[in-house]
């Protein structure tokens, strides 16, 4: 086991889920940090969520597999790629500005991942809305296959509480959040509307959109709005797209795309009026990945522990214990640097830097590597426990079902048994000594079966479904 990204939350570490015949699959284990696995209100407002969340089953959303309470860890699909925010930051520092056919790719992902959580439904077909909370370029995967997955669901209400509660501040999320939600109103969809609006800025200026040396500056300016559009950073931006982009942004959430949806379908319609300007396929994202040096083996991470327990596919949820998002938690601040006036776009050389922790931030994941052999009996031992659980289970079933067959066979030999052994034993050498010896002996071995019904049914049944050690 090894880990790959580490954070004021938890410690995510890349695992391998092995399975029945060999099968075996990369997963990411995202294991909570003890201090805020021990706050009882975070962990009740995290399952919660957590639970709501592993519903969600969709190509551009990271799949939640399992959830386990001791320890408190998230089984998630792994991704292999980077974060949009590494991509960001990778294409600035290479002086390689991001295609706007491959962000409109990217960011048409993202807002399909998006509408799907938010139109997931209960049992009865109940609107369940899920929300976000936390929709930036560090949730969004970019995977090497050219699909973008954004992460994290249920995740973000849990820790936002946690800090409320604390007095902590919110720190490079509060860059991201709508303006409801920084006044603690009511959300909903459209408040991902706004922070997806926020990330497609970004996108298409390669710079922060709300920079302010102290969050209450910060507050100010989110509170008031964008001060421009992405075309007055970057002029090649084309207008259509701009108007869009300012719709999501808007303060009031009435006057934004009402759904998800509708911003895409958006997005498309403005792209297919546009000369010049097409979506790119994911063919082209992964060639984008692959150019600027971010495709890289998940085996060049280290050697990924083996997790056996349970079925690896990944189609239900009780699985082998040891996956999860292989991003880096959300907790740690982003870089805020000052930004010159939003009229002159600046060269890209002397743009705020995209940068994965705010400096002095960055994160140690040195000790998590040595702890990882810890984690990793840990781990074993949860997949032990929850293995010896369902098979007490199955062997108290097991003998139930056992025993009620014995008792059935009981009553129904006594109804069929001959009348003649109700009567007086003296009666029945008369009765049988009337009859040829093979008949007697045969009689004799009908009457003396019903005698012992319960042991040849207990014991095949036990022993034929036995579960193997573990």
């Amino acid at each position: 086991m090894r880990a790959i990204a580490s954070g004021g939350m938890a410690t995510v570490y890349l695992g391998r889920a092995i399975g029945a015949g060999g099968f075996e699959r990369l997963v990411a284990l995202k294991m909570m940090h003890p201090h805020i696995a021990a706050e009882p209100e975070f962990v009740a407002m995290f399952l919660d969520e957590a639970r709501l969340a592993a519903r969600v089953r969709h190509p551009n959303v990271v799949a939640t597999f399992d959830l386990v309470e001791d320890p408190l860890f998230l089984v998630m699909e792994y991704i292999e790629g980077p974060s949009l925010h590494l991509l960001l930051r990778t294409c600035a520092r290479a002086k390689r500005p991001l295609p706007l056919g491959i962000a409109l790719r990217i960011f048409l992902d993202v807002l399909a991942g998006l509408h799907a959580a938010h139109e997931l439904t209960g049992s009865e077909g109940e609107p369940l809305h899920l929300v976000h909370r936390d929709v930036s370029p560090q949730n969004v995967l970019v995977g090497i296959d050219g699909v973008s997955r954004i992460t994290d669901f249920g995740v973000a209400r849990a820790e936002t509480r946690l800090m409320s509660t604390r007095g902590n501040a919110l720190k490079g999320k509060l860059a991201y959040m709508a303006p409801e939600q920084i006044r603690a109103q009511q959300i909903d969809r459209r408040s991902d509307v706004y922070s997806a609006g926020v990330v497609l800025w970004e996108m298409l200026t390669e710079e922060r959109l709300f920079k302010a040396d102290n969050d209450g500056a910060l507050i100010a300016q989110i509170l008031q709005g964008p001060p421009t559009g992405p075309r007055g950073v970057m002029p090649s931006v084309p207008s259509a797209i701009d108007q869009i982009c300012l719709r999501a942004l808007n303060t009031d959430p009435n006057a934004r795309f009402p759904t998800a949806a509708a911003f895409s379908e958006a997005l498309e319609e403005a792209a297919a009026q546009t000369p010049g300007l097409a979506v790119s396929s994911p063919r082209a994202v992964e060639a984008l990945i692959k150019e600027v040096g971010l495709r890289g083996s998940p085996e060049g991470l280290g050697g990924p522990i083996s997790a056996r327990g349970g079925p690896a596919s990944g189609s239900g949820p009780r699985s082998a214990r040891s996956p999860l998002s292989q991003r880096s938690p959300r907790s740690e601040p982003l870089p805020l640097s000052q930004r010159a006036a939003r009229s002159e776009p600046l060269p890209l050389s002397q743009r705020a830097p995209w940068s994965e922790q705010a400096p002095g931030a960055a994160p140690d994941i040195s000790g998590a590597d040595a702890s990882a052999s810890a984690l990793g009996a840990v781990v074993s031992e949860a997949v032990a426990r929850r293995q010896h659980i369902v098979r007490r289970g199955v062997i108290a079933s097991l003998c139930a079902v056992a025993l009620a067959v014995g008792v059935v066979v009981f009553f129904v030999a006594g109804e069929r048994a001959p009348a003649a052994l109700e009567t007086e034993s003296v009666a029945a050498p008369s009765i049988l000594s009337a009859l040829p010896a093979a008949e007697a002996d045969s009689a004799t071995g009908e009457a003396a079966a019903p005698a012992q019904p319960s042991g040849p049914a207990q014991g095949p049944a036990l022993g034929g479904a036995a579960p193997a050690p573990g």
